[in-house]
């Protein structure tokens, strides 16, 4: 254990600074996390208080944090996101940073005319452009296929039927309908 002797005059931390992502910047990935540096000339330890919002100001999301980052987890794409740190030391001074801004790519990694994966299952469909919307230009093939006989149930499973449903050759030339 230390004994600090307490001066007079004793300073808060430095204002948090270096922000990254830096302030008024795009094209920022979802998965980011917050960076910024602060120091404490007396020596005293320091907590964070970290806001962090898509609005402006920004609400608090974490009280008395230790180390100088922060994950926000997946961010929306396309959007500004507004921050700022508030840093604390052990006397009761504090100080608080700017609010920071930054907006997240619009790049989601798909472009009409591409492949799109479907995460349920796995497959890829191609994709076409009609005017200004996007289709997948193949029929989807996922659930469990029913006989033709067979009605569907309200299972939370997905069902659907195939064009001759005894031959799974079909299944790729033909797809499949889903019903539920």
């Amino acid at each position: 254990m230390s004994v600090r002797c307490l001066k007079d005059g004793n300073q808060p931390p430095s204002t948090p600074n270096f922000p990254s992502p830096a302030n008024n910047t795009s094209d920022i990935l979802t998965s980011t996390e917050l960076l910024w540096a602060c120091v404490d000339l007396d020596g005293d330890p320091i907590l964070f208080d970290i806001y962090f919002g898509d609005s402006n100001p920004p609400s608090i999301v974490q009280s008395n944090q230790s180390l100088p980052f922060y994950n926000p987890g997946t961010l929306l794409f396309n959007t500004t996101y507004f921050w700022k740190i508030v840093a604390h030391d052990d006397l009761a001074n504090q100080v608080s940073s700017d609010v920071w801004s930054f907006t997240t790519t619009n790049d989601q990694s798909f472009t009409c005319g591409g492949s799109l994966l479907d995460i349920r299952d796995g497959q890829s469909y191609n994709t076409i452009q009609i005017v200004s919307q996007c289709w997948i230009s193949e029929n989807m093939n996922i659930g469990v296929i029913l006989n033709g006989s067979v009605e569907q149930a309200d299972n939370n499973v997905i069902e659907k039927y195939c064009y001759d449903d005894d031959n799974p050759s079909n299944y790729s030339c033909w797809g499949t309908i889903s019903m539920g």
